[in-house]
């Protein structure tokens, strides 16, 4: 069997235009970034650290960090977790995005965190 040149030329121009026309359609997909509540006022001990609660079995003083009740503001702060010049780029907040411990970036938990970081990650 006897292949024509224009044959093969057809499939590869083809396969160009295809390729190149879903490449050109496809979407950039982006998220908008949960929106913190400027009027809220994140308490590390009433709106963060019940959070962390849940997270101690799994980060106990032998594993950083230390999410313990009283271990953990101190570890995620002088740990560096935290970022409170770039919350967005804080380690706790990179490790969330992945989808650490079942809490997305759309949860109230992330956004708690998020708004404690952002408004300097107290003591309170």
């Amino acid at each position: 069997m006897r292949i024509k040149k224009h044959s093969i030329l057809n499939v590869f121009l083809f396969s160009i235009l295809t390729t190149g026309f879903f490449l050109y359609s496809c979407e950039k997909y982006t998220y908008e970034p949960p929106s913190v509540n400027p009027d809220k006022v994140y308490s590390f001990k009433d709106d963060i650290l019940p959070i962390f609660n849940n997270c101690a079995a799994c980060h106990p003083s032998i594993h950083e960090p230390d999410l313990s009740q009283a271990n953990a503001y101190t570890s995620l702060t002088e740990g560096g977790y935290v970022n409170t010049d770039a919350p967005e780029k804080s380690k706790i907040i990179e490790k969330l995005d992945e989808g650490h411990a079942g809490i997305n970036n759309n949860s109230p938990e992330y956004i708690d965190i998020l708004g404690w970081i952002t408004q300097g990650a107290k003591n309170n």
